[in-house]
């Protein structure tokens, strides 16, 4: 497949850059090795751009229709709360799926990064909306680097006579969109900021900086020395000694499992795709057939065929078969009445008495820390 970045770095990755300027000597050459997950994600999301690119071009799945609906309606919503008269405005340029570049003196490529849908009012004004179509945490607007650039790149494009860039992360499953825009002189000054990147990556020492968020998707993980340093120095830990360890020393140890974790799951789908091809590949390991889960289909059925047997009644099979999940409810109301994501979350304000929150289990997480503009 072509690559329409040239081999060059790209907004997509510039917090890797910023966070591990050697990231980009160690993984020169190195072929992209996804998880089957990440692999499966990356090709729906694929799916769900392509159909916001051009809808019914491409037939999608319920739950992938119900993103890429969600998403469209998202956007529309976003730029109508910016701009009510917006259907009436004449001077507005709309691109989808849109590469821009940064270029040396010599017209050289030299960085790029690709929005998903970009429109621009006149010179002045640009809107950059990013579709994100899983689950995954994302960083704030505000403080989402991959935007901020992808900003000083629509102001770019434009010969800087932008005077502002609405940026957004449209995100279904993860709620309701929000909005920053960035000003002439921030961007000017995030525009120096991805200069001074990209010189400290293209320094012969560059140095190798490993942690979670710069390793989860590098394609060097597999093989950088510092990260299997990392994974070499979680095994060394004395977990006898963390009740004792200072906060510190522990919170580094803590950064040091969630990288190490991004090598440990490369390497376990590593040997997964080569038993594969060769089961005998690796002696000691196997891949099972895995178990598999008795599953109702058709739950009306079941429930008809045990009531004419008499053994069971209806309340008892609602209150003691029937599981109902927010989220297959909200589709399928939508689906029935026709209504928007909008409509939908308040209509289901007149059942909340049939509604409870139910505790998870806790887990951990990293506190986000703020992003260096």
């Amino acid at each position: 497949m072509l690559d329409q970045r040239l081999g060059l770095p790209s907004a997509s990755s510039i917090e890797r850059l910023k966070l591990c300027p050697g990231s980009v000597r160690q993984s020169r050459g190195m072929p992209e090795f996804r998880t089957p997950e990440e692999i499966e994600w990356a090709e729906s999301g694929d799916r769900i751009h392509l159909w916001l690119r051009a809808p019914g071009f491409i037939d999608l799945v319920t739950e992938e229709l119900d993103i890429a609906k969600a998403c469209w309606e998202q956007r529309e919503r976003l730029i109508l709360d910016l701009y009510p008269n917006w259907e009436f405005i004449d001077e507005k340029i709309i691109k989808t799926e849109h590469r821009m570049w940064l270029r040396r003196e010599s017209g050289a490529h030299y960085f790029s990064g690709q929005t998903d849908w970009l429109a621009y009012m006149g010179d002045h004004t640009a809107i950059i909306a990013d579709y994100k179509t899983n689950r995954g945490e994302q960083d704030a607007p505000d403080s989402n680097m991959q935007l901020r650039t992808l900003a000083v790149l629509a102001a770019n494009e434009k010969d800087w006579k932008v005077e502002q860039v609405y940026v957004s992360i449209i995100q279904p499953l993860a709620g309701q969109p929000e909005v920053c825009v960035y000003k002439r002189s921030e961007l000017i000054a995030a525009f120096r900021q991805i200069g001074e990147i990209i010189a400290a990556t293209n320094k012969d020492d560059a140095p190798l900086n490993p942690g979670h968020k710069q390793c989860r998707y590098c394609p060097a993980r597999i093989n950088c020395p510092a990260l299997a340093a990392v994974v070499e120095r979680v095994a060394r830990t004395n977990t006898a000694d963390l009740a004792g360890m200072p906060a510190p020393q522990f919170e580094k140890a803590l950064d040091d499992c969630r990288a190490a974790e991004t090598k440990i799951k490369l390497v376990k789908a590593k040997a997964k795709e080569l038993l594969k091809i060769d089961p005998s590949f690796l002696p000691t390991y196997f891949l099972d057939g895995g178990k598999a889960v008795r599953e109702v289909t058709d739950p009306g059925g079941l429930f008809a065929f045990l009531v004419g047997k008499g053994w069971i009644d209806r309340e008892l099979f609602i209150g003691k078969c029937v599981g109902v999940g927010i989220g297959d409810l909200t589709n399928a109301l939508r689906e029935r009445n026709e209504w928007t994501e909008a409509e939908t979350k308040e209509n289901l304000k007149e059942a909340e008495a049939f509604i409870d929150l139910k505790p998870q289990d806790r887990s951990l997480k990293k506190r986000k820390e703020a992003a260096n503009v």
